[in-house]
């Protein structure tokens, strides 16, 4: 099992009351979202970052690029 799905297994389906002591101490996060990004994934992204930074998180949100020319 890789590092990253025994991470997923510890986060993954568990009552909020048991995830919220892992997150009350303050650190650098990232959120990242899946490719070609739509509403649902940056509105879900920007709610997070919000969320995080009102418990004093440092939060960067990545968006991978939509391959469209702006």
């Amino acid at each position: 099992m890789t590092l990253i799905c025994l991470f997923l297994r510890h986060f993954c389906m568990k009552p909020i009351h048991d995830i919220f002591p892992l997150i009350k101490q303050p650190a650098r996060v990232v959120i990242t979202m899946h490719q070609k990004p739509d509403g649902d994934a940056m509105g879900s992204a920007l709610g997070l970052c919000g969320f995080l930074k009102r418990l004093g998180h440092e939060v960067a949100v990545i968006s991978p690029p939509t391959g469209r020319a702006g």
